[in-house]
């Protein structure tokens, strides 16, 4: 640290110490003992080993005060038992905290990733969800039953089709029309609706 500073101020410089930006979480010191929270510090130095931060006081005693790091994170865990195999929703989540910088590193740390994929295996509440623990679940699978749309802003037809192909969201696929038997290609545009309105027979 270049000048001294409030022990207060101590978890506002964590971030460029341990490497992990803030704003994936907060940081908490638990100190060892207790220190006024306006002591001076007039050096840090950072264990990563540990995971701890020792503050030299600048009160002219030398005297030296450590604690334990936390990097505290709202991250998606199941509401309820999510079986293997099951698309994981909004419905099924909820939130706990966890240290970071103890966590797993494939831990998912925003519910937006677990969006649109599936259990490999169970997931139990209470518990992080790891990375390896999902499957992406393509937005139209191939021999799917799907809706096709066409047209302009004015007029729009909606027909039911077979889906030829898998794929994702701004993929494209050929659909063949339940009715006529025509197949033509589109764009998926969510889960189980292609847009066909520029495709190609």
């Amino acid at each position: 640290m270049a000048r001294a500073e409030p022990l207060s101020s101590v978890e506002r410089r964590l971030e460029a110490l341990v490497g992990i930006g803030a704003g994936q979480g907060r940081y908490i010191v638990d100190w060892t003992e207790a220190v006024p929270a306006d002591s001076e510090v007039a050096d840090l130095r950072w264990n990563p080993r540990e995971r701890t931060v020792t503050a030299s006081i600048k009160d002219g005693s030398g005297r030296e005060v450590t604690g334990r790091v936390r990097l505290l994170a709202e991250v998606p865990t199941p509401i309820r038992p999510i079986p293997q195999g099951a698309l994981v929703t909004a419905a099924d989540l909820g939130i706990m905290d966890l240290d970071l910088l103890t966590a797993h590193r494939e831990t998912v740390t925003d519910e937006a990733q677990v969006e649109g994929h599936a259990a490999r295996r169970r997931l139990d509440p209470g518990r992080p969800i790891l990375a390896r623990d999902l499957k992406l679940v393509p937005a139209v699978e191939r021999g799917q039953l799907v809706t096709i749309v066409a047209g302009t802003e004015r007029v729009t037809v909606r027909a039911k089709a077979k889906a030829l192909d898998a794929g994702e969201i701004g993929q494209s696929v050929r659909v063949q029309n339940v009715d006529s038997r025509m197949v033509t290609s589109g764009i998926v545009v969510e889960r189980g609706l292609v847009d066909v309105s520029g495709g190609r027979s």
